[in-house]
């Protein structure tokens, strides 16, 4: 299944990507962690963004992401359709 996202850097940059044969793990490649946290936000979408963020070396706070989420989110976050999110395997 292909899918389009918006990745959401903690640099503030705002990217729509697709992905082909979407699967959870490339998505969590995508946004560069080992364990995804799933947020999910109003009007059907929801957030993939790294669960462990702020064990990072240096955590960035991603300003973007914690106002869509109304919480505080660190590192890079996907954006992703909840309808979609139903459909990706989890390899």
């Amino acid at each position: 299944m292909d899918i389009t996202v918006c990745l959401m850097k903690a640099t503030g940059e705002t990217e729509m990507r697709r992905v082909e044969d979407a699967t959870f793990d490339k998505l969590r490649k995508i946004i560069g962690c080992r364990n995804a946290e799933y947020v999910p936000l109003k009007g059907g979408n929801a957030l993939l963004v790294d669960e462990e963020g702020l064990l990072k070396e240096e955590p960035q706070y991603n300003e973007f992401a914690s106002f869509n989420a109304k919480r505080h989110i660190v590192g890079d976050a996907l954006a992703v359709r909840l309808s979609d999110m139903d459909e990706i395997p989890y390899k």
